[in-house]
């Protein structure tokens, strides 16, 4: 019995070792999937913030297209599209803050990110009620000028950031869950191999205790030489024996080759000569004995130094040999050169991060192509070579009528259907023509998309082919607008560019161009062509009284009457003020715009109810003929306005046909009013004074003064002539005020 309890002890305690390293071994084990758990957790929730970010992105853009569609449709179904978008924006909002509550920084983004957002649904709102209460025009001009597109660019750059927190987040704790888990790995086989090893050691030793105690003598030394062979034959690693000081012992041929010392160089030198000098100044070669000492091994992997004063990548172990009283009796220390290993890792690390990286770049590239794509007011449409579907951006699936999914893999001719808008004949591909050209196409300016439901939309657009690096088309992208916006403020550009702001009415530039155009017709129909020349007499008293906003009102209820009076072939254009042309175009005889006259004298004389006041204005009327007053718009309307003239002077509320000898009446009248103007300043007026005198007592109770003009050419001018003249330009006012204060000074006098 006394003989088998050393043994029995050695059994139970090798298999003791191999049920602890079992047990370690499961406990790393549960580590592992506790760690793996965590790691799939923060993969989980990380998608889950991401997923909630791009809901929110796609949210906030449908509000955009939502309160864009009702600004130009005005229909109600794209409101309840934008508060729905806006409730699915806010849901998406409060997900994401409860998600990042344990990361301060996307905290930190959370305020003005919600800030970004109110201010977008802000100016959605302003665009909204633009469009109810101004109409198309004022809500277009509102998102054009407007600060929208910003508004929405830094909120994509708000998400954008986020999304790249997060995706860096997870690549951290990627990166430590997989260096857990390679510890943990590592570990694991190690304490796998270190149980193996005792059970091993346990069978072993009862072997050899079962042995005859004659041959353990001679066992242990044929297995000291075998191990001596064995130590020295090895070449790939260098094993040494250290004593206690950590002074080198023996050296084997691995040594030899891997540093470079032979065994008589490095015999009783001390370990640390293999070390750097960051690594001596840092003494870690006494603190790596320590530490063996201590816990029985120390493994390290680091830099190394040769003979020749080359450095290496070592993986270095070292382990403590003691007797079997426990004294420490030296170190075994096993050295390896794992340099190109070292390197490869490197690359292939280097590579891995260049992978994830750049697979990291695609995706975000590709998320924010794909958003960018989706906020551009432009559709887009791209195809393969073979011209079917592959992507739409938003804008063009509302414009198409398909959506991404639904359009996918079909061919081009179905989903983007156009036809010319004027023959009605369908377009050639432009897909074709760009990749058989391999150029930018454009479209003809009047092309029509017809959309799925059949509503046809004008466009504009481009199409381009797509190269891979090779240089060689994929495939095509169009570039389509809708136009129909631009078409429409076109024409009302158009039109306010020929008509009177004011009456809607033809101005003078279409009146002139009108009146050209029949006077080319009218010797070919044998017809003549009439211009009338109004002025309104009493207009400037009401405007003047009564305020400019009765005024306007009263010139567009002229308006009216007066293109009631005419054809529709006719034109009443007004010239400015209260000054309106008419022209009959194929007039039979020129007695005919008599009637049209006596007509228009009637009407604008007749009342004019406007906000409670009835208004009474008359008209003077010239009229010329073509081609017996002129050959041309500018001499018809000139002679016509002559006319109106000589009306005036024959009491107003009459109609004048143009005589050649009012030419010489207006050069006159001409005369007198740019004489008129230099009076005042070279002192030709003069006053002159009639007394007033009491009938009954024959005293004098005042005196009149009455104007009069010494022209130094003309000498003495009537007041007759040259008073209407001064009333209609407008210097009665200047003429009336040095009168008074001439009389004044001279009554002082």
């Amino acid at each position: 019995m006394k003989t088998n309890s050393p043994l029995n002890r050695k059994v139970q305690l090798a298999f003791g070792s191999a049920i602890l390293a079992l047990l370690l071994v499961g406990t790393i084990s549960i580590r592992g999937m506790i760690v793996s758990a965590e790691r799939n957790r923060w993969v989980q929730h990380t998608d889950e913030v991401l997923e909630n970010l791009r809901e929110l992105l796609a949210s906030m853009q449908s509000v955009e297209s939502s309160y864009r569609g009702f600004a130009l449709t005005g229909e109600e179904s794209y409101l309840v599209a934008y508060r729905a978008n806006i409730a699915s924006a806010a849901r998406a909002r409060t997900t994401v803050a409860s998600l990042t509550a344990d990361n301060p920084s996307q905290q930190h983004r959370i305020p003005a990110l919600e800030a970004s957002a109110a201010e977008k649904i802000r100016f959605g709102d302003t665009v909204i009620g633009l469009r109810r209460a101004k109409g198309l025009e004022a809500a277009a001009d509102a998102i054009r000028v407007g600060s929208g597109g910003q508004m929405m660019n830094e909120f994509q750059n708000l998400i954008l950031e986020m999304q790249n927190q997060e995706l860096r987040l997870l690549a951290v704790r990627n990166v430590d869950a997989k260096r857990s888990f390679s510890q943990t790995y590592i570990v694991l086989i190690l304490g796998a191999c270190l149980g193996i090893l005792f059970a091993i050691a346990a069978g072993w030793s009862g072997q050899r205790e079962h042995r005859a105690r004659a041959l353990a003598e001679e066992t242990v030394r044929e297995s000291e030489e075998r191990l001596n062979l064995l130590v020295q034959g090895v070449e790939d690693y260098a094993i040494l024996m250290l004593d206690p000081g950590g002074r080198v012992t023996t050296w084997n041929h691995g040594a030899e080759r891997i540093k470079g010392y032979r065994p008589e160089e490095i015999i009783g030198e001390h370990f640390s000569k293999f070390y750097t000098v960051e690594a001596i100044a840092e003494d870690k070669p006494s603190q790596e004995l320590k530490i063996a000492a201590e816990v029985g091994r120390f493994e390290d992997e680091g830099w190394r130094v040769r003979k020749d004063g080359s450095r290496f990548w070592a993986n270095a172990l070292i382990t403590a040999l003691r007797d079997e009283t426990g004294q420490l009796r030296g170190f075994a220390k096993v050295t390896r050169d794992i340099t190109e290993r070292k390197i490869a890792q490197e690359l292939l690390k280097q590579k891995e991060i260049s992978e994830r990286r750049l697979t990291a770049e695609l995706y975000v590239e590709k998320e924010r192509a794909q958003v960018t794509l989706n906020c551009i007011g432009d559709a887009v449409l791209c195809t393969d070579i073979s011209g079917n579907i592959t992507f739409l951006n938003l804008v063009a699936e509302k414009m198409t009528g398909w959506s991404r999914q639904e359009a996918d893999g079909r061919s081009m001719s179905e989903v983007f259907r156009i036809v010319d808008a004027t023959s009605r004949e369908m377009i050639p591909n432009p897909i074709e023509l760009a990749i058989g050209q391999n150029q930018i196409m454009s479209l003809p300016s009047n092309c029509i998309l017809i959309r799925r439901d059949g509503f046809e939309i004008p466009i504009e657009d481009s199409v381009a082919p797509i190269h891979d690096r090779q240089g060689l088309s994929t495939g095509a992208v169009i570039v389509f607008r809708d136009v129909s916006a631009t078409k429409a403020m076109a024409l009302q550009m158009t039109h306010s560019a020929q008509h009177d702001f004011l009456t809607g009415l033809p101005n003078r530039m279409l009146l002139n161009d009108r009146i050209e155009q029949a006077i080319i017709f009218a010797p070919r129909h044998k017809k003549k062509v009439v211009v009338l020349f109004l002025d309104l007499d009493g207009f400037k008293h009401i405007n003047d009284s009564l305020g400019h906003q009765i005024g306007d009102k009263l010139l567009q209820s002229v308006a009216k009457r007066l293109a009631d009076c005419v054809r529709g072939s006719d034109t009443v254009s007004r010239q400015g003020g209260d000054e309106f042309v008419v022209l009959l175009s194929e007039v039979e005889q020129a007695e005919d715009a008599a009637i049209t006259a006596r007509r228009m004298l009637q009407v604008v004389a007749e009342a004019h109810p406007i906000d409670k006041h009835d208004l009474h204005v008359t008209t003077s009327i010239g009229v010329s003929v073509y081609p017996d007053d002129g050959l041309d718009a500018e001499t018809l309307i000139k002679n016509a306005d002559t006319a109106m003239y000589q009306a005036k002077e024959n009491g107003r509320q009459s109609y004048q046909f143009f005589k050649p000898s009012m030419n010489v009446r207006a050069v006159e009248r001409q005369s007198i009013e740019e004489n008129l103007r230099r009076a005042l300043a070279r002192q030709e007026f003069t006053l002159h004074y009639q007394p007033k005198i009491n009938l009954r007592t024959g005293e004098i109770t005042g005196a009149e003064a009455l104007l009069r003009w010494t022209h130094p050419v003309r000498g003495s001018v009537s007041p007759a002539q040259f008073i209407p003249v001064a009333e209609d330009c407008g210097l009665i006012v200047q003429i009336g005020q040095w009168a008074l204060r001439q009389a004044c000074t001279q009554a002082r006098a």
